[in-house]
């Protein structure tokens, strides 16, 4: 939704009817936004009886805001109901998040890529505990970059997906260009501290016109 100066996120919710459910925000329909920000919501997941909205700002950021029953927002997660989802250092302009999942105990992962200090793209993952904070027990301060490139400043990792396996490991696949060789889908799985594995380099063929990657 757009206004003159302003983007917001928006949140609808419906009934099982499909109308809109005025218990919901204001007649079934959260805005979240102002302050001349540009904000675009992109993904969406159910949490902690209420709602998540990964919203990417663009130049000022990506954040998770978490709604409540009724719309409001959360106060106990993040600040006041926001909480900053970078994928890298906020130092970096060129970033994005794509993706967000939760798993059966509520812990939040979302995916996206990053500029890096070595001027290239990489695809990473984050997560973050209940409350909204960065949880440390995950790779560094609750972020994990995964290199497909051996000459990281050439890298143009871009796009992400996150997906929960079994044995509580995560998997992350994107688009990258594997030593400028082109753009190739990559998948990297990692265990649940956020340990990469030996090997990021994926091996990728087509079998019976199926994809796979090991």
């Amino acid at each position: 939704y757009e206004s003159t100066d302003t983007a917001y996120a928006t949140v609808g919710r419906l009934t099982e009817n499909g109308t809109l459910d005025a218990s919901f925000g204001d007649g079934g329909i959260v805005r979240i936004g102002g302050s001349d920000e540009v904000l675009e919501g992109i993904d969406i997941a159910a949490h902690a009886g209420g709602v998540l909205l990964l919203r990417d700002g663009h130049d000022s950021g990506s954040d998770l805001f978490r709604l409540l029953d009724n719309g409001d927002f959360d106060t106990s997660f993040g600040n006041n109901g926001r909480a900053p989802a970078w994928i890298v250092d906020q130092t970096f302009d060129d970033h994005a998040t794509e993706i967000l999942v939760v798993d059966g105990s509520g812990t939040i992962y979302v995916a996206g890529y990053g500029e890096t200090p070595n001027d290239g793209n990489q695809l990473g993952v984050i997560r973050l505990a209940d409350h909204g904070g960065a949880d440390t027990r995950f790779g560094t301060d609750g972020r994990v970059l995964v290199g497909f490139n051996a000459d990281l400043a050439e890298a143009n990792d871009l796009g992400a997906f996150v997906a929960l396996a079994p044995g509580k490991r995560i998997v992350l696949a994107g688009n990258v260009d594997i030593d400028l060789g082109g753009p190739r889908i990559a998948v990297a799985r990692m265990d649940d501290v956020g340990a990469e594995p030996a090997s990021t380099t994926p091996q990728i063929s087509i079998q019976g016109g199926v994809l796979v990657a090991r």
